[in-house]
């Protein structure tokens, strides 16, 4: 897991070098704030669902910790939160689950809700 978060956070530094580069072109922070979440919020949530609950105590200090580098140099908005991020996509994709007909998970998500649930 470790290898993961070295990865993600990596090319996530090579992002932050683009948006340095960006500002110092006259970019104004407004839409410094819209790149970063449209391209590293992206990637730090790619499959967040799959890895997140494995993440130790250890990985998701270093996602917060690039978080806070990423708020303190003006890449994004003060109040952004990894993991309710996170949590809310998680959230939403799991209501999206259940309330679609069509999806051929649905019957198994269902199954396991009740399970829990009883």
């Amino acid at each position: 897991m470790a290898e993961l978060i070295h990865g993600i956070i990596s090319s996530c530094s090579q992002t932050l070098h683009a948006l340095r580069i960006l500002r110092s072109h006259g970019m104004p922070d407004v839409a410094l704030f819209e790149v970063f979440r449209g391209v590293v919020i992206a990637k730090l949530c790619y499959a967040a669902s799959a890895w997140w609950g494995f993440a130790s105590a250890d990985d998701i200090q270093r996602l917060n910790a690039f978080i806070w580098r990423s708020i303190r140099h003006g890449y994004c908005s003060p109040d952004t939160n990894l993991a309710n991020i996170i949590d809310t996509a998680h959230d939403t994709l799991f209501q999206q689950v259940l309330n679609d007909p069509t999806c051929h998970k649905r019957a198994v998500v269902t199954a396991r809700v009740r399970f829990s649930l009883s």
